[in-house]
């Protein structure tokens, strides 16, 4: 009977470990800040790294600059990290997946070089 819980033991570490995605695998595991997805509305597509998830809004870095996309203006997004629309899993791969405090959103608007981020709504 001892050998065989040793024998469960060993295979769960060597494989246990191995199944699965690792963070090699995961691109934003890999880089600096979140995901990169694209956004596409009625009258535009948008590109760039999801900043933060917000109730009603998406902040994303696109072009140099900073935006908050209204999330009922965004027909399609394309991520390989989440499905057709936001969510908890889309959330855990923006760069704040906590969400944007005031303070962190004064010093990305500082970094950024904005006085505020503009709403895009189409």
């Amino acid at each position: 009977m001892r050998p065989i819980v040793i024998a469960v033991a060993a295979a769960a570490v060597v494989y246990g470990c191995t199944v699965g995605t690792t963070a090699k695998q995961f691109g934003p595991a890999n880089q600096p800040g979140g995901a990169t997805i694209v956004l596409h509305m009625r009258t535009r597509t948008i590109a760039g790294e999801l900043i933060a998830i917000e109730k009603s809004t998406v902040v994303m870095a696109s072009a140099g600059q900073l935006y908050r996309v209204v999330s009922d203006s965004v027909r399609r997004v394309e991520s390989p990290y989440g499905g057709p629309r936001f969510g908890a899993q889309m959330a855990r791969v923006s760069r704040y997946p906590s969400g944007l405090t005031p303070a962190l959103e004064r010093r990305l608007l500082e970094a950024y070089g904005q006085p505020s981020i503009p709403v895009v709504t189409q």
